[in-house]
């Protein structure tokens, strides 16, 4: 079973601002499922808008989010997204000033690029949510690059994994 709250809206990417939001409460049964929302209350929207959805659990935890494309990508104009990238342990915590698109992370440890692990990768992002990833793998050490595509900046994190004590 699940209960929360799934918060929706449509994203313009030129004026950076969510329109036509609602916040449905959800609750379905174990192994159930339901359509909470359709788009009949909007009439009409551009095509340019991407249609958002996060789903937030009943204790505020973020489950899942989803951004849709009512065209093809080569139709849109993709902004010039900043991150803003900051590691807490093993986890990459990340934001974003404008939608960011398919944001790529990549690794390099001793000058070499392979050997790394992320829990997600080549993921949107919209401004207001925070995308934690986390650094899975061996590698003790390294510098991480993240950069949407579309966008001209690169944010670069030093990582070094925290050893573990142990009791000898």
């Amino acid at each position: 079973p699940i209960r929360g709250t799934v918060y929706f809206a449509l994203y313009d990417m030129d004026t950076n601002e969510f329109t036509f939001e609602r916040r449905v409460p959800v609750e379905v049964a174990d192994a159930d499922g339901k359509i909470v929302l359709d788009l009949n209350y909007i009439k009409y929207f551009h095509k340019t808008l991407l249609p958002y959805a996060r789903f937030v659990d009943e204790n505020g935890n973020v489950v899942c989010t989803a951004v849709d494309y009512c065209d093809i990508e080569r139709h849109y104009t993709f902004p010039d997204a900043q991150l803003d990238v900051t590691v807490e342990g093993d986890e990459l915590v990340i934001r974003t000033d404008r939608f960011a698109r398919c944001v790529e992370i990549l690794g390099v440890c001793d000058g070499d690029p392979f050997g790394w692990l992320f829990s997600d990768n080549y993921f949107d992002l919209v401004p207001g949510d925070v995308k934690r990833v986390k650094i899975l793998g061996k590698l003790s050490h390294g510098t991480i690059s993240l950069r949407p595509h579309y966008a001209t900046h690169t944010v670069t994190v030093a990582f070094a994994r925290e050893k573990e004590s142990g009791n000898a």
